[in-house]
This record gives C-alpha cells, structure tokens and sequence, in this order.
C-alpha cells in the first residue's frame, strides 16, 4: 500500500500533474531544504525531486552523441 503524500507538497504535486515541472521542482526544492520543514516532508520532497531528475542513461547518451557529433566535425574540417 502507498502512503498519502503530505498535504504541505500538494502544490508542488499539483503542478507536477498538469506539467509544470519547473515549478514542481521550485516547491520541492523549497520544501527540501526548508530546516524547519517536518523530516517526512523534506522525504517526500527530495522523492519528487528524483522523480524530476533527468535520466542518467539519456545524459550519457546525449554526451555520446555530441562527442560523436563533435569527432565527425573535426574530422570533415580537418581533410
């Protein structure tokens, strides 16, 4: 069973849901490093914030690609 998220990241989530993902992680960033915040809301907060995080693999491809991009260029420069 899936606990309820905290009533404090119902903005956040609600952004999330309709698509903004920039001011999700606006308020979730707000309330994960808020020291005063309650410790099972800077949890939650910090699990939407991986949630948003872009994928590792997708980085590594994308470096790949414009390395490969790049290596391509100098070679045709290069002739």
């Amino acid at each position: 069973m899936t606990d309820a998220p905290p009533p404090e990241l119902a903005d956040a989530l609600a952004r999330f849901e309709r698509g903004d993902f920039a001011g999700a992680r606006t308020e979730a960033e707000r309330r994960a490093l808020n020291s005063d915040s309650d410790p099972e809301v800077a949890a939650a907060a910090r699990a939407l914030l991986l949630r948003l995080a872009p994928d590792p693999w997708a980085v590594r491809f994308g470096l790949l690609v414009l390395a490969a991009l790049a290596l391509v260029s100098g070679l045709y420069v290069g002739r």
